[in-house]
């Protein structure tokens, strides 16, 4: 009975057991890490089963046990039948077809293949709906048995014969479900076959009895064996499980879904809900419970048998398992004129009553209880600030207001910006965490004016300069000082001088270029010499130069009473850039004329021309008056000399 109740697995009962063979024969195997493609089950042997985990190639399992013939075995074999040994069992099935996984393996491989020793085995099934006993020991997808002969590797040993391989159908010897285990160090058969799946189609929980059976053919030597897999011999087995939507233990929720999730079910199934023992569901595969508690049970049931004594099939069941609330209080505080909104409600004024449910991730939601304060705002104010000239580098905003105590803040925009003249709004905004409100201030952006100054200069060269202006002459004036800060005449040219403004005044630089001119000497027209108390001219009053030199002179008048040279000194009136100038004029002496006397002449005579020039040395020359003799009178003839200009006469 143990060794049915291991192969047996879901949807089948065993009801009754019997093992017939050699007590060695059979056993119950786990082999982990081996070359058998299983890992645990019932094993049978026409040999004994504990060699069976030695090195293939040691010493040849081949006992001589005290099973003898069978007659089920006796059929699929055309020699003898030699240690038998097979375990038979009575079973229901819930389902309509039982499957069970195996392994074939045996010390004639490989070479007895295709010979008389062709070791044999076969599970045959008897019951409801199946004529006499069928063998499922076959080859996937065929009515081969499984033998020596039919799986092997293609090759026939010594003394073997290929016709005993491919006699028994078409395909045989089936190669591809053979495995040569002659390296293995784990398992002593030679050869074994992959893992083959025997099914059969049954009536639900009618009783069958299936022998699963091995022996030796033709004599006693080299063993085989039959692996079958421990719970695989099963029916397809109606499952029911339920899922929740929420997945318990889940947050508190005001409803959850169930759903039921049917395998190998046939239709119509019909199903029924119990909440705690109670029906509250319908024909349905899906339920939505509503206001569920804390422990609340839920489970299905549908008209599926679960089993051969009519028990229905139950779902697994559901606690409703409720993860707990995190209750808080949250203390809010907004100023004056501000507004919160809790629980969809706009709060202005304080308040400690409101509840809501928050998230809370990871965990559940969580229960708040709003406690909102409201404090009065106070106004902040600043400083005025400015204004700045363009371009200038700004001083910081201040991070803190003028009122007392100070109030904290930022300020948008954050910078002063004197990239352009104008007015700008900047708003210092306290702290959130101070109860203040705004507040702007314009800064004023001047552009930058040009001193203006009335033109000095030109100076002579030496001249006593002007004094450079402290202020322009703009309205206001602007105050600065000057780069040289005094005039120098030392040197005629231009020089530039810079006036610089004050500190804090929005003016740019600007400049005087100052001319420094070289003095003029003035020139004149010579005088004279001029006769002794002869009318002198009038001294000029300008010089000949371009553009003229005006000036007085010293002595102011040319005096002729008196022969000889005198220096008179032209003095440039102030303001022209001009040196003082001389001119000598000489007063000369009268000198007399003399002639050699003319005449007596007759009257009517004609008579010679007046000499052009006297006899003095050097002769004077001159023109008389009347300017010649005339003899047409007796009369005595007074005739004058007028020298020329050159001499000085009397």
């Amino acid at each position: 009975m143990q060794m049915a109740q291991e192969l047996v697995g879901p949807g089948v009962d065993v009801i009754s057991a019997t093992y017939v063979g050699d007590g060695n024969s059979k056993g119950i195997f786990t082999a982990f890490a081996t070359s058998l493609p299983m890992t645990n089950g019932v094993v049978l042997s026409s040999g004994f089963v504990t060699p069976i985990g030695a090195p293939a190639g040691g010493p040849v399992m081949s006992a001589n046990t005290s099973g003898g013939s069978d007659p089920d075995l006796d059929l699929l074999s055309t020699g003898s039948i030699n240690d038998a040994a097979y375990l038979e069992f009575q079973f229901r099935a819930i389902g309509t077809e039982i499957n069970f996984e195996f392994v074939f393996g045996s010390e004639e491989y490989p070479q007895y293949n295709c010979t008389s020793f062709n070791d044999v085995f076969g599970f045959f099934l008897s019951g409801p709906g199946i004529v006499g006993k069928k063998n499922l020991a076959l080859v996937p997808g065929t009515n081969i048995p499984v033998t020596i002969n039919t799986i092997n590797n293609g090759v026939p040993g010594p003394g073997g014969n290929i016709l005993n391989c491919t006699s028994p159908g078409p395909g045989s010897p089936f190669t591809a479900y053979y495995i040569n285990n002659s390296g293995s160090t784990t398992i002593e058969f030679n050869g074994l076959t992959t893992t083959l799946l025997a099914t059969q189609t049954v009536q639900s929980c009618q009783i069958y009895t299936i022998k699963l059976a091995i022996s030796d053919v033709s004599d006693s030597a080299l063993d085989s064996g039959v692996f079958i897999k421990s719970n695989s011999f099963s029916s397809e087995v109606v499952t029911l499980d339920i899922t929740s939507d929420p997945v318990f233990p889940a947050c508190p929720t005001n409803s959850a879904t169930f759903t039921a999730n049917v395998t190998n079910g046939v239709p119509p199934i019909v199903y029924s809900w119990y909440l705690n023992n109670s029906s509250v569901g319908t024909d349905n595969s899906t339920l939505t419970l509503n206001n569920l508690h804390n422990g609340d049970k839920i489970f299905c049931i549908i008209n599926s048998f679960a089993d051969c004594s009519g028990n229905k099939v139950i779902s697994n069941e559901i606690t409703v398992t409720f993860l707990p609330y995190t209750y808080e209080t949250l203390n809010v505080a907004i100023c004056q004129g501000q507004s919160y909104v809790f629980n969809g409600i706009t709060y202005t004024t304080s308040t400690n009553a409101p509840l809501d449910t928050l998230p809370n991730p990871p965990g559940c939601d969580k229960i708040v209880n709003l406690h909102l304060v409201v404090n009065p705002s106070i106004q902040a104010t600043m400083a005025p600030i400015g204004p700045f000239c363009i371009g200038d580098t700004p001083p910081s905003l201040p991070g803190t207001s003028s009122n007392t105590p100070p109030l904290a803040g930022t300020w948008s925009p954050p910078t002063i910006n004197t990239s352009a003249a104008g007015t700008s709004s900047y708003t210092f905004t306290p702290d959130p965490s101070v109860c203040a409100l705004p507040v702007t201030i314009d800064i004023t952006i001047n552009p930058k004016i040009i001193p203006t100054f009335n033109q000095l200069g030109p100076y002579c060269k030496g001249a006593v300069p002007g004094t450079l202006p402290g202020s322009s002459t703009n309205s206001p004036p602007i105050t600065g000082t000057w780069s040289p800060a005094v005039i120098s005449t030392g040197a005629s040219g231009s020089t530039v001088y810079t006036f610089t403004p004050g500190a804090g005044i929005c003016a740019t630089q600007t400049t005087m270029t100052i001319v420094i001119n070289e003095p003029v000497l003035p020139t004149f027209a010579p005088i004279g010499p001029l006769c002794q108390n002869s009318t002198a001219p009038t001294l000029p009053g300008s010089s000949t130069n371009a553009p003229p030199i005006t000036g007085t002179w010293s002595p102011a008048v040319i005096n002729t009473s008196t022969p000889g040279t005198v220096t008179y000194t032209f003095t440039p009136t102030a303001g022209q850039c001009a040196l003082p100038a001389t001119m000598s004029i000489t007063i000369d002496p009268e000198i007399t004329p003399t002639f050699t006397q003319l005449g007596p002449y007759c009257k009517g005579a004609t008579p010679p021309t007046l000499p052009g020039s006297s006899t003095n040395a050097p002769p004077i020359t001159g023109t008389w008056s009347p300017s010649v003799i005339n003899t047409s009178n007796l009369e005595v003839l007074s005739i004058h000399l007028l020298p020329q200009r050159e001499s000085v006469p009397k």
